[in-house]
């Protein structure tokens, strides 16, 4: 059996002390990590998008090049996750591709499709995945179905939090393009849990800046 390693919300701010608690549960993660295990990130690698800080993401990620799945977040694309910087931008592309984090993943009965969640809105910190990325999202999901897997959009705003100030414009299209038995894993919230929404599993992820820790999901 291996492993999936869930985490969301790094926010690092690019110095010390205030990115102790990551680094610490990045230590707890070396320890347990093994070969055929994967690193899943749901978003915020940073707080705000600098050099600075996406440069102290790299090196907690260096070891697990080729065996991370990252999704983009509001903060990693500009000052405070409420607007977007070009060059936060580019840096979050120039990562994605050094970390070699793949759009799909099959894990065991499961097939991981990264979903960019955070398409701009004028409201706060609420995303849109947009009718772009929901065709993308609607023949991957046939694809995985086709090939008998259980398609999982890996993304950082859930499709319909109680928040609404966080919740997706459009999360429940989203839902609807997924289907009965799909999943859903995604941050934002800084609140873990599990809930079923019209047959769709949604799984939230805890903060990794607040000290919240990995959710574990063998496969």
């Amino acid at each position: 059996m291996s492993v999936a390693f869930l985490g969301s919300d790094l926010h690092a701010q690019g110095r010390l002390p205030d990115d102790a608690i990551i680094h610490k549960a990045f230590e707890v993660l070396a320890d347990r990590f093994r070969p055929g295990d994967w690193l899943v990130i749901l978003g915020d690698l940073t707080q705000d998008g600098t050099a600075a800080q996406y440069a102290a993401a790299r090196a907690l990620l260096a070891p697990y090049v080729g065996r991370c799945m990252a999704s983009l977040g509001n903060h990693v694309l500009g000052p405070l996750g409420l607007s977007v910087s070009t060059a936060a931008e580019a840096r979050w592309i120039a990562l994605a591709t050094w970390l070699r984090s793949p759009e799909v993943l099959d894990l065991g009965p499961m097939r991981l499709l990264e979903v960019d969640s955070c398409r701009r809105t004028p409201r706060l910190a609420r995303g849109r995945v947009g009718a772009a990325e929901l065709r993308r999202l609607r023949l991957r999901v046939a694809a995985a179905r086709a090939a008998g897997q259980i398609p999982v959009a890996v993304q950082h705003c859930d499709p319909l939090c109680d928040d609404p100030t966080l919740a997706l414009d459009d999360g429940a299209e989203e839902l609807a393009v997924l289907g009965p038995g799909a999943g859903v894993w995604c941050g934002h919230t800084h609140r873990a849990g599990l809930r079923e929404v019209g047959g769709t599993w949604v799984r939230t992820v805890g903060a990794l800046c607040e000290g919240q820790g990995w959710t574990e999901i063998v496969f």
